[in-house]
């Protein structure tokens, strides 16, 4: 359960506003650019990230638990091929675990909706999650699917920490991502 706790932070994005809303369909994610600290609301985990913009207007997504057990690199883009033709934002998460997903989702205002499937995970086969800033709080909450059901799973409130630095063990992530090579079809 643990390993995918930062899996279900990779939500934190996907966009249905339009060209025509924005001449940066991805401006969504202004706020949050930057770094964070979260805890789930007991307090028991405690994860970093930091969001910055790359080159060709995409967004790359880092994450790792406080004590580097596990995280993973995340990158939106908008696909202009999707939703009927209107386009969308979508991502690809990378974990430092056997798993990734693929997802979809929408901003409405400063409200974030996503929905990922998963694949190599042993239990989660989907999440489904809302974030929502909140007073400068970056505030998440999920749902996973297992065995065809869907549970609640983690959230985390987070509060901007701009000298954070997350503690990803890049070793364990391809090449290529590290880089900031990755390039998806649009």
């Amino acid at each position: 359960m643990r390993q995918f706790l930062l899996m279900l932070i990779v939500a934190l994005t996907l966009g249905s506003c339009t060209m025509e809303d924005d001449p940066n369909p991805l401006a969504g994610f202004d706020p949050f650019m930057g770094a964070w600290t979260g805890t789930m609301p007991e307090g028991s985990t405690t994860d970093i990230m930091a969001f910055e913009w790359m080159e060709e207007g995409i967004v790359r997504h880092r994450h790792a638990l406080g004590d580097g057990s596990y995280g993973g690199v995340t990158f939106y883009f908008w696909d202009t091929s999707s939703n009927e033709g209107q386009g969308n934002i979508v991502y690809h998460y990378f974990t430092t675990s056997e798993h990734q997903t693929q997802g979809v989702g929408a901003f409405d205002g400063a409200v974030f909706t996503a929905y990922e499937e998963v694949t190599g995970h042993e239990v989660v086969t989907a999440v489904r999650s809302h974030v929502e800033l909140v007073d400068g709080v970056i505030v998440s909450s999920s749902e996973v699917l297992i065995s065809g059901e869907w549970q609640p799973g983690p959230g985390f409130n987070y509060h901007s920490t701009p000298d954070a630095v997350v503690p990803l063990d890049e070793e364990l992530l391809p090449n290529f991502l590290i880089a900031g090579r990755y390039r998806p079809n649009n």
